[in-house]
Order: structure tokens, then sequence, then C-alpha cells
């Protein structure tokens, strides 16, 4: 068997292996870029959001009532994260985190209401995108069949251009049709070729969301760092109220820390606040520039909880080399999503990931079938 055969079956049994969790990262990724739009879509008419609404102090106000309200409603839960969509401002999500569960609201700012977002709607959808519902088992299979798309990719190109021992390129391959017209072939193999850039940045930093906490550690330690944490936090830092208190008796409010965000950085607005809830007491807001079009934070900080002082910053564009680390970690989310290029980046993404759906997988699974059926027939033919 030569260098190509042997790649070429390697190519395909591979993706046979991961066909499904495959098939299920992808289907439940596409509909995650569209989350916002299918969540307004799927709402009830009296929870219909006027997505023109710009956040302004009532609005604030009335967002800090709501969240009294559901902890009043929710009084074993904590508020963990308060979540501002990036394409509806007016409707902010609220997390909690429970004894047994995590929560999630919807506050409807218009319509003064607030409602929950049920397991079944795209917390399902995310859970299967990330674990396939099988727990820490499903995180490693979704991080494996990752790995082997990044492998198929790698191999995919070398057969593309290698046939048997000869490298061949011309124009003519990278034509959708081939001189004889449309070849279903030929068509699986184009697309793949064109996909592959943004097909490597998603795979990659899906990997790497995978096993985040392992990569981020294995980061931190080849830059001498003890943990994958800024350097100023990585002292305990002190609570200044007796643990035997409540934690967030004492915490300065949310609506301070909105406050806070308008008075010193007046030209970025809030996508999210990580609200403290350890005995180190820190808030994490992150922050995007408003004339800047993509739908991810580029600047984080680090605020102590009780005073909101400003414990870290890091700016994902102009970070330094000690906090690459952490700039990595702000453009993650942004380049496996594509959020990061704005609306462009989202659609192109979703463009790629419906492409590699039906011209890779379902496609790929077609003309392998078809071979099959091809060589079979040919076998019952010379045993007559």
């Amino acid at each position: 068997m030569n260098f190509y055969l042997f790649f070429r079956k390697l190519h395909l049994y591979s993706t046979l292996v991961a066909i499904i969790p495959l098939a299920i990262i992808s289907v439940t990724g596409l509909l995650l870029s569209f989350e916002a739009e299918i969540t307004q879509w799927q709402a009830e008419e009296r929870h219909e959001n006027d997505a023109q609404f710009i956040l302004a102090p009532e609005a604030l106000d009335a967002l800090h009532l709501h969240t009294e309200q559901i902890l009043e409603e929710n009084p074993q839960c904590k508020l963990t994260y308060i979540r501002h969509d990036i394409e509806a401002e007016s409707l902010p999500w609220i997390y909690l985190s429970c004894p047994e569960e995590r929560k999630k609201f919807v506050v409807n700012l218009n319509t003064n209401q607030h409602y929950p977002l049920e397991k079944e709607g795209f917390q399902l959808i995310l859970d299967l995108h990330r674990t396939l519902l099988l727990g820490n088992v499903g995180r490693n299979l979704v991080g494996i069949a990752t790995l082997i798309i990044i492998f198929n990719i790698i191999s995919g190109l070398a057969l593309w251009f290698i046939r048997g021992k000869k490298i061949k390129l011309d124009k003519d391959k990278f034509k959708i049709t081939t001189r004889s017209g449309l070849s279903l072939r030929h068509l699986h193999s184009v697309v793949a070729l064109y996909l592959t850039p943004i097909l490597l940045i998603i795979s990659l930093t899906g990997v790497s969301w995978t096993w985040r906490s392992e990569i981020y550690q294995g980061l931190a330690y080849l830059q001498n760092k003890e943990q994958a944490m800024p350097a100023m936090l990585t002292q305990a830092h002190s609570n200044p109220y007796d643990q035997s208190m409540n934690l967030h008796a004492h915490m300065a409010s949310t609506k301070s820390v909105y406050k806070k965000i308008a008075q010193d950085y007046p030209q970025y607005k809030i996508l999210g606040i990580s609200i403290a809830k350890t005995p180190t007491a820190l808030m994490t807001v992150r922050l995007k520039e408003k004339t800047n079009l993509a739908f991810t934070p580029h600047l984080y900080l680090s605020l102590d909880a009780y005073t909101l002082e400003e414990l870290y910053k890091t700016d994902g564009w102009q970070a330094d080399v000690e906090d690459s680390i952490y700039s990595y970690r702000i453009m993650q989310y942004g380049l496996h999503t594509g959020f990061l290029f704005g609306t462009a980046g989202k659609i192109l993404w979703a463009i790629c990931d419906l492409l590699f759906i039906a011209c890779i997988l379902a496609l790929g699974i077609y003309l392998w079938l078809k071979r099959r059926s091809v060589d079979t027939k040919s076998k019952l033919k010379s045993t007559r």
C-alpha cells in the first residue's frame, strides 16, 4: 500500500469512528451560534424584546430589582453571573448557582418581566455540544473527536496535494467543478480545502476549551508561573469580613459596578459580570469598546468585591508576553465562534459549519457507502 492509499484509509476510518460525536458537535454548534436569535424567536409574545432599547439608569434600577426578586424566589441560590446579550442589550441573563443545579433567568426590561430558561432549551444544546450529556467521559470524547478533525484536516491536505508518489498542482484542482462537470468526490475535497483555515481555528480553540484547565496550567508552567492567574492574585486575597458571616452580605452591589464602569470606562460597555462566590472575593467584569464590532470582550477587570478596587486588568489586544495566557483566554471564545469579527464572522463561521455538515460529513459518508455498494456488486459479479 502506498502513502496515498494508506492515508486515505486512515482519513476515512478515523472519521467513521468519530462520526456521531462530530455530527452532534457540529449541529449543536450551529444552533448555539444563533442562540440569541432563536431564543427571541421562541419567546412568547409577552416576552418579546425591543432590540433598540438602550440601557439607561432607570433600566439598571429595574435590573437590580429583578435580580433581588429572582434571589428571593430562589433562596438557596447565589448570584454568579450577569450576562448582557451582545445583540439585544435589554435582555440580560441572570445565572444562579444552586445546591443541586445551575439556573438561568432572562430579564426583559421592556416588559418588566423575568422568566427562567428551561433545561430543555439551549442549556440542553450546550450540554450536548460540550459533553454529549455524558459528563467528564463525554467531555473527553468531544476532545478526542475534535483532535480527529485536526488530524483529518492535515491528512486531507496531504491527500489533496499528493497522488501516489507525486505532488500535482494545477488550477483545475482548486475549482468547484472538474473538466467533465460536477464531481461529488471533487466537491467534497475542494470544499474541505477552502474551509481548512476556519476549521483549524474552530478545532484548535475547541480542543483547548475542552481541556482548558490542563492547557492553562501547562502554559503557566512554561511561563514559570505557579498557576494560571495573574501574579498579584496568586496570593489569597484577604477577606476583610469574618468568614463565618455571609460572603454576599457586605459585597458591593452590582449597581455600583455599573456606575464604576460608566464613570471610569465611558468608552466601554459591559458584556458580563462574574459575581464573587469564594472567600477570595473577586469580581470579574468583561468589557468591550462601544465602537468595536466584535461580540466578545477584549478587556477584563478583576475587582475587589467589597471596595471595587482594581486588582488586575488584562487587554486582549495589547497584552504583554507575561499575560499571553489571559489574552488567549479572552480571544478563545471569540475565535471559536467567529464572534470576534462581529456579524460577518458569525455568519461566515455558521456557513463553514453548515458546509462541514453537508459537504464533508454527509457527502463523505455518502461517497463511502456508494463505493462500498459498487465494490460489493463487483465482488458478486466476479464470483459468478
